[in-house]
């Protein structure tokens, strides 16, 4: 009887050292995912945030709103071409939208209006913005103005 009493001691052993075990297992596998979660979120916003100055990069030198090449200024637009090219855009919306995406894109003068080129109007939930500075060129009075590309990109 002392043997059987013994065994059963053991065994209750090994059960609670087990279910410890499984306890302390189960809130590690608890924080482990929500660390995973916050570092899957980190990297989305990372991704998100390359993405939108990818694209403001490449509108910034799209053709359709690029000075002329006789003049070698970075990051120049002709005033007049965004004009044109906000109508092209609008007419040929779904060529550009794989260029574009959900995504807002305006140019602002310093001291002029602000003129939207391309405009996304569904809804979307966060929005990341990108501020590229640019030259305006004025091919009529041949000036240049100092201008911010704006492109606002919805995730």
């Amino acid at each position: 009887m002392n043997v059987t009493i013994k065994g059963q001691i053991k065994m209750w052993e090994t059960m609670g050292v087990l279910f410890v075990f499984f306890i302390l297992l189960g809130i590690g596998l608890v924080f482990y995912s929500a660390v995973e979660q916050k570092n899957a979120r980190l990297q989305q916003d990372e991704s998100s945030q390359l993405l939108a100055i990818e694209r403001a990069l490449r509108i910034a030198q799209l053709p359709e709103l690029e000075c002329p090449t006789s003049l070698e200024i970075k990051a120049c637009i002709d005033g007049e071409k965004a004009k044109l090219a906000k109508v092209v855009f609008e007419s040929h919306q779904a060529a550009y939208f794989d260029l574009f995406g959900f995504s807002n894109i305006t140019l602002q003068t310093v001291g002029g209006p602000e003129d939207t080129l391309y405009a996304y109007t569904g809804e979307r939930m966060n929005k990341r913005q990108v501020l590229v500075p640019v030259s305006v060129y004025n091919p009529v009075d041949k000036t240049y103005a100092f201008g911010v590309l704006k492109l606002t990109v919805f995730t």
